[in-house]
This record gives C-alpha cells, sequence and structure tokens, in this order.
C-alpha cells in the first residue's frame, strides 16, 4: 500500500524531475512546472513543524502522483494497470492527509475560540476583583479618616 510508503519533499522533487529528464519530450514540461511548484510550497509551509511535515507529505505524493501518471503514458497495456492502482492509492493519500489538515484547522480554530473566551472571563473577573479591592481600599481610608476624628 502507498501509505506505508516513506516520502519527503525532496525526493520526490527528485523523483518528479527524473521522469521530466527521462527523454520523454511530452512529459518534461508538466514535471517542470510540477517541480517548481512543489519546491514553492515546500519552502512556504516553514511556519511549524506539523504543517511543513504535512505540507511536505502532500507534495511529495504530488510528486510521486505525477511521476505515475507520466510512467503512464509512456507504459504498455500490461503495465498500466499496476500503475493506475497506484494513482489511485496516491489520489486516496492526498485526499486523506488533505483532509486531516483541514481537520486540524479547525480544531486549532475552535481551541483558539475557546481560549479567547477563557482570557475574556479571566479578565472581566480580575476587572471585578480590582474594583472590590479598591472599594475595601476606600472603605478602610474613610474608617481610618473617621477614627482618626474621633
Amino acid at each position: 500500500s502507498s501509505a506505508s510508503r516513506s516520502f519527503d519533499a525532496d525526493s520526490g522533487a527528485a523523483a518528479l524531475a527524473l521522469v521530466g529528464a527521462g527523454g520523454n519530450p511530452s512529459s518534461s514540461a508538466p514535471a517542470a512546472a510540477s517541480s517548481s511548484s512543489i519546491a514553492a510550497a515546500s519552502s512556504s509551509s516553514s511556519s511549524s513543524f506539523k504543517d511543513s511535515f504535512s505540507t511536505a507529505r502532500v507534495a511529495a505524493l504530488d510528486a510521486t502522483l505525477a511521476e505515475k501518471e507520466a510512467a503512464l503514458r509512456v507504459a504498455g497495456e500490461e503495465d498500466a494497470l499496476a500503475i493506475e492502482d497506484e494513482i489511485a492509492d496516491l489520489r486516496a493519500d492526498i485526499s486523506t492527509l488533505r483532509g486531516q489538515m483541514a481537520a486540524k484547522d479547525v480544531a486549532s480554530g475552535e481551541a483558539m475560540d475557546q481560549l479567547r473566551t477563557q482570557l475574556r472571563e479571566t479578565r472581566d473577573a480580575l476587572a471585578a476583583s480590582e474594583k472590590r479591592l479598591s472599594n475595601a481600599k476606600a472603605r478602610e481610608e474613610s474608617l481610618s479618616e473617621s477614627l482618626a476624628a474621633r
């Protein structure tokens, strides 16, 4: 299964470049274009390790998918079925990873909303405590003045 394969963006881009340089003129232009988009996707995903890993994994799978699609164009009838199965597996893996990334985005958004709510509640409780403290100090000062006046 392709789900158990280990990819990274560099090896995927390298594989894609090899396919593009493989002597088939019809496959070299799309391969070169995909290679540059993979490099752009890989470099723009450095904001966090988790996101960059997922993005790199998707980019690597995209590169492998492009490699398999290029191989399919030049494959014989027998090889075509096996390559089509691999392409279907790769597309399923890419879809699954993108779904997981979207779910993580939703979960992190919900967590941020919860943290904002807790922060508002804490801020309100602090303001109420400061108000009570101010009132207590005013009462203490008033009592001190009334005792001193006696």
